[in-house]
């Protein structure tokens, strides 16, 4: 039968994260710049679709700025639900190896 493994024997097979030591300022700033572009990228295409609609009224047929922002809500809304359901699955699956993982080992 395998021995269980202690806390502090444990405590030396944790993985630490560097972003959370102290120092470290060129990987704060990468990950921080990588963060802020995918934000950007993520509200992009509501930006091309309601600017024509808030400033350039004159010159845009609404109906047809609609028309393509509702297309655009609903590719994003198919989307990011499956993303959703991977990333949950996903997350119960790891979760359920690590708890199982460190019942054997406690």
């Amino acid at each position: 039968m395998e021995e269980k493994s202690t806390r502090e024997e444990m405590n030396e097979k944790f993985i630490e994260d560097q972003f959370f030591e102290s120092g470290n300022t060129g990987l704060k700033a990468r990950q921080l710049g990588i963060t802020i572009l995918a934000w950007i990228g993520f509200f992009i295409p509501f930006g091309l679709v309601l600017f024509p609609i808030l400033f350039l009224k004159e010159r845009v047929i609404i109906f047809e700025a609609f028309k393509t922002a509702i297309r655009i809500f609903r590719i994003l809304d198919v989307f990011l639900l499956i993303a959703l359901i991977f990333i949950v699955i996903y997350f119960l699956f790891l979760t359920h190896k690590t708890n199982k993982y460190f019942k054997e080992q406690l």
